[in-house]
């Protein structure tokens, strides 16, 4: 921290205070808005089913990654390291649960049957709405000059 407010010339306190040392939100529209700019989001509604897990194939052998917080495979009890082998009653493949998750609409279910720590169990998923979510940097409409100036020192750099 020393070493950042010494460089920077100026106290940090709020950098390390808010966003540094806690989990809460970056108010980008803030930084952003300095140089006359704002973030626009919004959701992507990507189609087919999502279940919130990432695997990996491997020799054949579908393994979950990851499981996100409060999505649909998490509330149905996967987690990370479970082995999947089947999709639907059919051997699973990443190929099979792409093909699967393409063909889901949100609320509509697919049965995994996966292996943990050699205990094998089925989990009727219900497959979520994707929250794939797009970013894009824009313009304010009416920047003063303070702004402008700002963001031409940084595109010229």
């Amino acid at each position: 921290r020393e070493v950042c407010e010494k460089t920077a010339g100026v106290g940090l306190d709020e950098i390390f205070d808010v966003y540094i040392n806690t989990t809460g939100e970056i108010d980008y529209n803030k930084y952003l808005g300095y140089a006359g700019l704002y973030i626009e989001n919004g959701l992507m509604h990507p189609t087919g089913g999502w279940l919130g897990i990432t695997t990996n194939e491997n020799n054949g052998i579908l393994a979950v990654t990851s499981v996100e917080r409060d999505s649909p495979a998490y509330i149905a009890g996967l987690s990370a390291r479970d082995i999947i082998t089947e999709i639907n009653g059919e051997k699973a493949s990443s190929q099979k649960l792409n093909d699967v998750l393409k063909s889901l609409n949100p609320g509509e279910k697919i049965r995994i049957t996966a292996t943990h720590r050699n205990i094998t169990n089925v989990f009727e998923v219900e497959s979520g709405r994707n929250p794939l979510r797009s970013f894009e940097i824009k313009p304010l409409s009416d920047p003063d000059q303070a702004q402008k100036n700002l963001l031409n020192s940084w595109l010229i750099q």
